[in-house]
């Protein structure tokens, strides 16, 4: 249920920001704004990514198989993963061409860029409202794409209404550079909990030391080796381990998979070895 409405709030997301951003295009070529025209091409790349986004989170919602047995629910992470980069590298690009246009300043059609930056906010605040809350790093990463452009057009419209008044045409690039800066750091770290993840590291909220710990203090259990922890997509954990008892009978699995349900294991992988006969895995 999650992952289906997740994905209806993505594509809702994915249209609007594919119809402001042919609007955006239009609107920077009749202000002749450079800014306008830079920020329309990030909105297409921001596009792409949510149609991406789109698609792999309807996909991830697709049961387990022979060839993904474990379903597709990392699809998810993978996508948000993408966004993270495309977004890190559109905000360098901002950055760059900010800077560009803060050495040398043009003069633009201010009264219809303060137009487009009400629309902007109005259509991309939409866009993050259907996707702010949601639990998957999806859809909390595509809400960062939004926001940014959110952000982003509220710069445009304090920087035009001041433009209106003075000539000081350096504001909007000053502002652009401050907001790609905050969002890229809050898409660096939402990067490396993607690659963690990916990359099957022990998950952030988990204490492999305690489950341990907690194992060991069942009768049954001596010792435990090449113990593993991993998130399939930071909601569902996956955990094995070589547990080492005194002996095996009727009670022995039920014991050890009642402690591990008290930290959320989604799927445990268990192979119970005799005290005192030798492990094969080296």
């Amino acid at each position: 249920m999650d992952h289906h409405h997740a994905s209806k709030n993505i594509s809702i997301a994915f249209f609007l920001n594919l119809s402001f951003t042919i609007i955006e295009l239009i609107g920077g070529i009749l202000t002749n704004s450079v800014a306008i025209i830079s920020d329309a091409i990030h909105d297409f790349g921001d596009t792409i990514a949510l149609g991406t986004s789109w698609y792999l989170e309807k996909k991830s919602d697709r049961q387990a198989n022979q060839k993904f047995t474990y379903g597709y629910r990392r699809l998810s992470i993978f996508s948000a993963f993408i966004n993270c980069i495309i977004l890190l590298i559109g905000s360098s690009i901002i950055i760059f061409e900010a800077i560009k246009r803060l050495i040398n300043p043009e003069t633009v059609d201010v009264q219809g860029m303060i137009y487009l930056a009400i629309l902007g906010i109005l259509v991309n605040s939409i866009g993050a409202w259907k996707v702010i809350g949601g639990k998957s790093l999806n859809e909390q990463t595509i809400s960062w794409h939004l926001l940014e452009d959110v952000f982003g057009w509220v710069a445009v419209l304090i920087g035009s209404i001041v433009m209106y008044y003075y000539p000081l045409f350096w504001i909007d690039s000053a502002l652009s550079i401050g907001i790609a800066l905050f969002i890229s750091y809050i898409m660096a770290k939402k990067f490396k909990r993607c690659f963690k993840i990916l990359a099957q590291a022990t998950p952030v909220n988990i204490d492999l030391k305690k489950i341990e710990e907690s194992l060991l203090k069942l009768p049954v259990v001596h010792s435990l080796h090449y113990t593993h922890i991993w998130s399939l997509d930071e909601s569902k954990y996956v955990f094995s381990s070589h547990i080492v008892v005194n002996q095996i009978d009727n009670s022995t699995l039920p014991a050890v998979q009642n402690e591990l349900s008290n930290w959320n294991i989604w799927r445990e992988t268990i192979q119970f070895e005799v005290l005192n006969t030798a492990c094969t895995v080296e």
